[in-house]
């Protein structure tokens, strides 16, 4: 499994559901060539003029973004065929309470889906009305090619975060 990319003082911390079996088995990061995190990433303006891929995802921390996923257990490419008890919520909280980043930004519906769930509060379409640990909450489209939605559209969803974001919050250092 792939290491979490948290520490303290983060602006933003990117919450995929699970790691897929070829980024595990690769060891990075959204390394699966028909997923889109990383090209949706740059079009948030995040990381300013930098242009990273799956390989450069041990320096994510220093654009002050961090990743982690809901489903640490084990890798799995198709959200159905997880199970209730491979999530850990609880375990994901615990790191959001320990590293307090400003926001939270779910890449999908299944992870924002089941943390708003567990936590009692409505589902978020975009931004969130509730917080975790003092973190906003932003609901993205899924990167995954996968995923049901056009391109076009995510890519416009992404841009939009990152616009919200420069206009909403203050950048951790």
């Amino acid at each position: 499994m792939l290491p979490d990319y948290l520490r303290g003082g983060l602006s933003v911390v990117f919450i995929g559901t699970s790691v897929s079996k070829m980024s595990a088995a690769q060891g990075h990061y959204y390394s699966h060539a028909t997923n889109k995190f990383w090209s949706l990433l740059a079009a948030t303006g995040l990381l300013g003029d930098s242009v990273l891929g799956p390989e450069d995802d041990v320096r994510i921390n220093e654009f002050g973004i961090g990743l982690t996923d809901i489903v640490k257990a084990r890798a799995e490419s198709s959200d159905s065929r997880l199970e209730d008890e491979d999530f850990d919520i609880a375990g994901f909280i615990a790191k959001i309470e320990e590293h307090r980043p400003l926001v939270i930004a779910f890449n999908g519906g299944l992870a924002a889906k089941t943390v708003a769930r567990h936590q009692g509060y409505p589902v978020p379409d975009a931004l969130a009305e509730w917080q975790i640990a003092g973190a906003r909450v932003y609901r993205l489209p899924s990167s995954s090619g996968a995923a049901a939605i056009g391109d076009d559209i995510k890519r416009r969803a992404w841009q939009d975060f990152g616009a919200w974001f420069r206009e909403s919050m203050v950048v951790a250092d």
